[in-house]
């Protein structure tokens, strides 16, 4: 018995993508160190990085539906002009390369005014992205050590549900940022306010859009997981420190990993002409590890409380 338990612990070990961190039973640790220790081995015995693959696996099939989904839908709508200026956007957050991708693919689905494509997208689309929340949800009960009892419909129900709650926050910011000139002008001019409105405004729409991508990642985390909620389970929180750090790593990881692709990587003459499906997968899976990590915070600040 005890060589067996050498070999499964020697197994184990062999396994592990990084060795756990330890500290010295007999020196006493702050709560903030010791919470930082407990978080980093989660994420290895969670495979978090592994299942955040997973997660970019499945969004990279989700994003090119939804490029036909909504430039079919824009195609019909008097706003079309503004088309390359939507998708300009996207070159602030994305790398060179993953942007060059959508654009190009953007610009050929946009030529072609296809009204049948719109209902087949949208099925794709929710599909794609909902089997994404669904390893999202998975990855979620495993942090918090929730039972798997909910029935296969009424998980894919639900991560239609968060996918599409999820989405509704995303497009609201997106359209601050987008629209929030011509907002804070039309409403400048229906109430006659001066130019100093137009100011304020667009100081405190960061704020708002922010709020809005919280509101939109802490309903996942509070919903996603198999747990008691309530009175005497987890009750709902604005601001958890899980989402607060998520949204702040994406951040950085999208300003960081867009100027490191534009500075120092050179993805095109590594992968030919996969370069820019190379960059937009890897900045899917930092945007998975982001999402991951911010739920095994929250789930170990809960399991502290």
């Amino acid at each position: 018995m005890r060589e067996r338990g050498r070999k499964s612990e020697r197994a184990s070990s062999s396994h592990s993508p990084t060795p756990p961190l330890s500290h010295s039973p007999t020196l006493p640790l702050s709560p903030l160190r010791q919470a930082t220790i407990t978080i980093w081995n989660k994420l290895f015995e969670d495979e978090v990085f592994g299942r955040s693959a997973q997660l970019a696996y499945y969004w990279l099939f989700s994003i090119f539906p939804m490029l036909i989904f909504l430039t079919t839908l824009l195609a019909f709508l008097p706003m079309r002009r503004n088309l390359d200026q939507w998708i300009g956007m996207l070159g602030a957050f994305l790398p060179s390369e993953a942007y060059t991708l959508l654009n190009n693919t953007f610009q050929q689905i946009a030529r072609r005014q296809r009204g049948g494509l719109l209902s087949f997208s949208i099925l794709v689309t929710i599909w794609s992205a909902s089997s994404g929340m669904e390893a999202i949800i998975t990855s979620l009960n495993r942090a918090y050590d929730a039972p798997l009892t909910r029935a296969w419909w009424k998980e894919r129900l639900l991560a239609i549900a968060l996918t599409l709650g999820l989405a509704a926050f995303i497009i609201s910011a997106l359209a601050l940022i987008f629209f929030g000139g011509s907002i804070s002008g039309q409403i400048a001019k229906y109430f006659g306010f001066s130019r100093a409105f137009r100011i304020v405004w667009a100081v405190a729409q960061w704020p708002i859009v922010i709020s809005l991508a919280l509101l939109g990642v802490e309903l996942v985390y509070y919903f996603a997981p198999n747990i008691k909620r309530g009175k005497n389970g987890k009750r709902w929180e604005w601001f958890t420190p899980g989402a607060i750090f998520a949204v702040a790593l994406w951040l950085l990881i999208s300003f960081g990993f867009r100027f490191y692709v534009s500075r120092f990587g050179n993805f095109n003459a590594t992968y030919g002409a996969l370069g820019g499906v190379m960059v937009l997968m890897s900045w899917l899976y930092l945007t998975g590890v982001a999402i991951l990590v911010g739920g095994e915070i929250n789930s170990v600040l809960r399991g502290r409380r």
